[in-house]
Order: structure tokens, then sequence, then C-alpha cells
């Protein structure tokens, strides 16, 4: 249980600190959100393909999913309720990545603009 609780809360919260409040941080690249939303896309499909292959650990089951919103053997619609989640997903990392980069940016612009302040007042 605490596994569970620090994979999907502490550290996506840690980590999520760093970024907005860690002095001198440079501003991230708009290409970074596509690399953020690209891991869980490609996990999410090898997931699907490969959950055929095992069988459950607790249930013995043929097939095994790590999390019920990926099964579409309980979800609602099959495969295609199992995309809807995905999809869903990963629009919420791409606005939370989106949201971090450009936070990020206008921290660095506004400390550039600061930055030159300074140095036309000490001019």
């Amino acid at each position: 249980m605490w596994t569970n609780e620090t994979l999907h809360l502490i550290l996506p919260l840690f980590l999520l600190a760093d970024v907005l409040f860690a002095p001198r941080r440079r501003a991230l690249p708009t290409s970074t959100v596509l690399v953020v939303a690209a891991f869980p896309l490609l996990w999410a499909v090898y997931t699907l393909l490969r959950a055929d292959f095992v069988i459950a650990p607790l249930l013995g089951t043929p097939y095994w999913y790590p999390y019920p919103f990926l099964n579409p053997h309980v979800v609602a619609g099959g495969f295609l309720g199992v995309a809807g989640y995905v999809l869903g997903i990963a629009a919420a990392i791409i606005a939370v990545a989106g949201g971090i980069v450009w936070i990020g940016r206008r921290r660095a612009a506004a400390g550039v603009s600061r930055a030159s302040r300074l140095t036309a007042v000490e001019s």
C-alpha cells in the first residue's frame, strides 16, 4: 500500500514542488510536453499487448492488467472504454506538463527581464 501511495501521490507532488519552487530553474522547452506524454502512452500500449500473456497472480485469470481501468474485461465498452480512460489520463498528463512548462518559461522570462532592468540601472 505504501508503494502505491508513494508512487502515485507523494513523488508527483514532490516533483511538482521541485519544478515550481526550485530557485534558478531553467525554462523547459515545449517539446518536454511530448516527452512527458510519450512514456505513459507507450507503457499503456505495452501493458495492453502483454496482459493476455500473463496469468493473474492472485485470481489465476488468464490475463493480468495492473489497473482496473486498463482491463477491457471489466471496463464498460471493452477496449474502446479503456481507450477513453487512456486518452483522458493522457490529456490530464499533457495539461499538467504544459502548465509546468508554461510557468517555467514565464519565470525564466521574468528573470531575464528583471536581470536586464538591474543591468540597465547599474549602467
